[in-house]
């Protein structure tokens, strides 16, 4: 999930992905954009000058290419760019239409689904205190004393 000034721009369901190409220019270097569809909160960067929402409204004059800017009015600060002609990303690889948001700019967030309710994580995991008698075996405490005082 991307976002920016804590507005979720995309979700992984929208992001293109790409293989990484072996013409990189440093070797082992991860891609400097995320790639996506075209979403509703590009509109103004993609189609300026329109205020429509139908497709025959967007006229023929649409740049071919330009940069993205903040979802947020008040910001208007350069997220990234596009090019409906496609662009080449660092990593050597060549997306078709290209419409890349640079990881500098915003936030990469990786959410991990994990079960929730008892029974899913210990109750440690919770941050329940658990007595000396159920705390899990560490292999670096041993004798009697367990790390008592």
């Amino acid at each position: 999930m991307l976002t920016i000034e804590r507005r979720k721009l995309a979700t992984t369901s929208f992001i293109v992905p790409h293989d990484q190409g072996k013409a990189a220019q440093v070797p082992g270097t991860d891609c400097a954009h995320v790639f996506l569809h075209p979403l509703t909160w590009m509109r103004p960067s993609l189609f300026p000058g329109s205020t429509g929402t139908s497709e025959s409204e967007y006229g023929s004059d649409a740049p071919l290419s330009g940069r993205l800017t903040c979802p947020n009015s008040a910001c208007g600060f350069n997220i990234g760019k596009f090019a409906w002609a496609g662009m080449q990303c660092n990593c050597g690889t060549w997306v078709v239409p290209a419409i890349g948001v640079a990881k500098a700019r915003v936030d990469v967030v990786n959410r991990v689904n994990t079960p929730r309710g008892p029974g899913n994580l210990p109750p440690a995991g919770f941050g329940i205190r658990m007595p000396p008698g159920m705390r899990p075996n560490n292999s670096s405490e041993s004798g009697p004393g367990r790390g008592n005082l």
